[in-house]
């Protein structure tokens, strides 16, 4: 049963990051076709991702998800491995 939940969670995030995916690729095309400023938008929509993890799973879980992200972000761009 476990394996089966997992299988599932990764199935719905596989869909979800794929959503999330097509919002932003669409906000790009929109934020340069408006000549906006990528710096701004990206700290804007982190500050809001943030603020979305914080309602949803808490404020405790902040420092928590970040870490993770960050720690799964250094590896796969290979910081991590030279430390």
């Amino acid at each position: 049963m476990l394996t089966y939940n997992k299988v599932k969670n990764e199935q719905k995030m596989k869909i979800e990051m794929q959503r999330v995916s097509d919002l932003l690729a669409q906000a790009v095309t929109d934020l340069e076709a408006e000549g906006g400023d990528i710096r701004f938008f990206n700290a804007a929509f982190l500050i809001a991702a943030i603020q979305l993890q914080a309602e949803v799973e808490g404020p405790d879980t902040i420092m928590r998800a970040l870490s993770k992200v960050g720690v799964r972000e250094l590896a796969h761009t290979g910081v991590v491995g030279r430390c």
